[in-house]
């Protein structure tokens, strides 16, 4: 799997949900997603995903700039590392949103 996600730099969706991905895996996933066009990622009821693979997720989502949707749930990432991503994630949103000129940079409707 990984190394045909590393050729797939258009990939714009990817669904994992419930794949029984551990931990373990996690850094090898999101390196082979690194410089992919991802804007979805459903990482969701892999159960074996730990606080620690949280953190890369976390630095793997900071990193991406077209990521607006990373969903974690069912997994052992904590609450607060789940907090920080919609964070990250909605923030990205607003930008992306701005940049289309769909509001003005104050927040305002156009």
């Amino acid at each position: 799997l990984l190394p045909s996600l590393q050729r797939c730099r258009k990939l714009r969706r990817l669904s994992l949900r419930q794949n029984g991905f551990s931990a373990y895996c996690i850094p090898q996933l999101l390196q082979a997603l690194e410089g992919a066009a991802l804007e979805s990622l459903d990482l969701s009821f892999n159960t074996s995903v730990t606080p620690r693979a949280g953190r890369y997720i976390l630095s793997f989502a900071r990193s991406q700039e077209k990521l607006t949707s990373l969903n974690v749930e069912g997994t052992q990432v904590f609450a607060s590392t789940k907090a920080i991503l919609v964070s990250v994630l909605a923030e990205r949103q607003l930008n992306t949103m701005r940049k289309k000129r769909m509001i003005s940079p104050e927040g305002a409707s156009e």
